[in-house]
């Protein structure tokens, strides 16, 4: 019994043995068939992905001024085959940037000094999950870090560029001058020539270098650039050739002519076509250019940052068309008027907006680059706090009463439906402005002038101005001899039609029929009206010149759109403007009824919420919003 007792035993202690073997086994089996599938699909990856050479480059602090800090981060690359790859992501931190799949290069301007950003380039294949990533951190250098730079004895013979160039030594930004490298660049048609260096001489203080660079490829180039590039800390620190003192000595670059961008070296080719930016007014959503040509504009064209065309339009003159900014994409265009180069040898730096879209809004800048104009295209969450989409002015208030008719008054009738149409257009994603919110004149108790006051601080006219305002509706009722009814609508002598249109169409298919005068010399379409005078023999005239042959009648349309409506009065009545603002708001006003006519008095006490949807129905439809009811 003892003897069968251990050998009972011991048998499960042999079992237990076998299955701790076996399960080491097995997790060595099942580590190495992951180990093995690994490879596979890590070689799979590789043979699948092709290797993208993505070159990081950082400038030196761009902004003199102290606590503004900018430097401009760079990647470029070989262009990719467009029809295997679906599209090139870069992430800056947080911030994701989309790029068409034929992009060869990135620029995105960092404002935090002494900060770490990572940087995430990821071309993605088409049909397939593999994509080629490059991940860096890129640190910024302190506030003010700059490398002082001068230049002399600059000169082109026998198209060679040869210059003095002089480099003060920074201790925050240690260079090898043996890493320093040169390059002219045109950056529209994508032409670079590599440059040659000699070092004159060196001390603990400065380096000054000799510089060659071949100049045959650019004959045809209308601006060329100097860069300079050198490792600083494994980085590639990627400048301009600049003069901070804004002076080279002995100058001789013919056929090209020395410009400063800033502080930047620009050679610019006066033996090409061109044209020269004279000046530019913004109206709406739109750009309009002064240039020095005696022909008419008739085309434009926008060049990106990959030297592509990707705009070719008519120019057409209108205030609300011009050159189109609401459906540009993200990234810095190079502006070309009927295909010839536009050459910007002053300082210029504009920002303008386009209305709020999906939660976005464009943010313009009109400035050189590499001296030619350029418009750079930021998309942006959130308007600046004083910065509106639409401005909407309900009329009269205070001491002017308006219409007044039964038991309604024009000025609280309009203040009732302006509130609403705000409420609407905001739920539609725009940001609006009311040029009041109470029964009193926009510019504040006691200010009421009816010709003066619109001009003050805050006033109906003056908001336009101070809150940059893209689009203005003015609401109104109407009165006469009881006789009249339906409603008008009043738009620029310098837009078209189509927004009126739509408004008019609408307010018809709401039930408000259109006062349509057949017979009126104003009357453009049904119930839509362009009311103007001659500027011939004007004051304005004498003054600033006629621009085009006709000025808007209505004050509020003609005095909100600028220089381009041929606006006036603000600098006759509002001290603190010296000059006719270059930027304006395409203007409507709508008289939506006859309050003395009994049907029309009626009606609107029954409609006007009806009449109002209707126009907010109109208004995202012209601006190219969906329409939400």
């Amino acid at each position: 019994m003892k003897k069968n007792n251990k050998g009972y035993s011991y048998r499960p202690n042999q079992r237990r043995k076998r299955i701790r073997i076996n399960k080491i086994r097995f997790t060595i089996f099942v580590l190495s068939c992951l180990t093995i599938l690994f490879g596979i699909g890590f070689g799979i990856k590789a043979l699948l992905t092709d290797k993208v050479e993505v070159n990081i480059g950082l400038t030196d602090d761009l902004n003199p001024v102290e606590g503004e800090s900018m430097y401009k981060l760079s990647l470029t690359w070989e262009s990719l085959a467009a029809d295997k790859y679906k599209d090139i992501q870069i992430t800056v931190n947080d911030k994701k940037y989309v790029l068409e799949s034929g992009s060869n290069k990135f620029e995105v301007e960092l404002t935090e000094p002494n900060e770490a950003y990572e940087v995430t380039f990821k071309a993605k294949k088409k049909g397939l999950v593999f994509s080629n990533t490059v991940k860096k951190v890129i640190n910024t250098f302190s506030d003010n870090d700059t490398l002082e730079q001068s230049v002399s004895n600059l000169k082109i013979e026998n198209d060679i560029l040869s210059f003095e160039h002089e480099i003060q030594k920074n201790s925050n930004i240690e260079f090898n001058t043996q890493s320093i490298m040169y390059e002219a660049v045109d950056l529209v048609n994508q032409i670079s020539s590599q440059g040659r260096t000699e070092i004159i001489s060196q001390n603990q203080d400065s380096v000054i270098l000799e510089v060659s660079i071949p100049m045959e490829k650019f004959k045809d180039s209308p601006t060329v650039s100097i860069k300079m590039d050198t490792i600083v800390n494994k980085l590639l620190l990627s400048t301009s050739v600049k003069d901070t003192d804004l002076q080279v000595n002995q100058v001789n670059v013919e056929p090209f002519n020395l410009v400063f961008e800033k502080q930047d070296l620009i050679l610019i080719n006066n033996n090409l076509e061109h044209y020269n930016y004279a000046d530019h007014d913004f109206y709406a959503e739109s750009l309009h250019l002064k240039l020095d040509l005696k022909e008419e504009i008739s085309t434009y064209q926008l060049v990106n940052s990959s030297g592509r065309v990707v705009v070719d339009e008519p120019y057409l003159s209108q205030g609300n068309q011009g050159i189109e900014l609401s459906h540009l994409a993200e990234d810095q265009y190079i502006i070309k008027i009927n295909n010839l180069p536009v050459y910007v040898t002053d300082s210029l730096c504009e920002t303008w907006y386009t209305v709020t879209r999906n939660e976005k809004a464009n943010q313009v800048t009109l400035q050189p680059k590499n001296g030619q104009l350029s418009l750079k295209i930021e998309k942006v969450d959130e308007l600046p706090e004083n910065v509106y989409d639409i401005l909407i002015d309900p009329g009269h208030g205070g001491l002017d009463g308006g219409t007044v008719a039964g038991d309604l008054t024009e000025a609280e009738e309009a203040l009732k439906l302006s509130k609403y149409l705000a409420k609407r257009l905001e739920d539609h994603g725009l940001k609006v402005k009311l040029t009041r919110t109470d029964d009193l004149d926009p510019a504040g108790p006691g200010n009421f002038d009816y010709g003066k006051s619109p001009f003050f601080d805050e006033g109906r006219v003056e908001q336009v101005y101070r809150y940059q305002t893209k689009y203005m509706l003015s609401n109104h009722l109407n009165s006469f001899d009881k006789s009249l009814e339906g409603f008008e609508i009043y738009s620029s002598v310098v837009a078209d039609n189509d927004w009126a249109s739509r408004i008019a169409t609408s307010l018809t298919k709401a039930g408000q029929d259109p006062r349509d005068a057949e017979k009126n010399e104003f009357r453009v379409s049904e119930g839509s009206y362009k009311k103007y005078y001659l500027c011939t023999g004007t004051t304005y005239e004498i003054e600033y010149g006629c621009a085009s042959d006709y000025m808007d009648f209505l004050y509020i349309i003609r005095e909100t759109g600028g220089r381009l409506s041929q606006s006036s009065a603000l600098l006759d009545y509002n001290e603190n403007y010296t000059m006719i603002p270059n930027y304006g708001a395409e203007t409507i006003l709508i008289e939506y009824a006859y309050l003395d006519n009994s049907k029309d008095y009626k009606e609107w006490i029954e409609n006007w919420q009806a009449w109002g949807e209707a126009v907010v129905k109109a208004t995202v439809e012209y601006l190219g919003i969906k329409y939400q009811k």
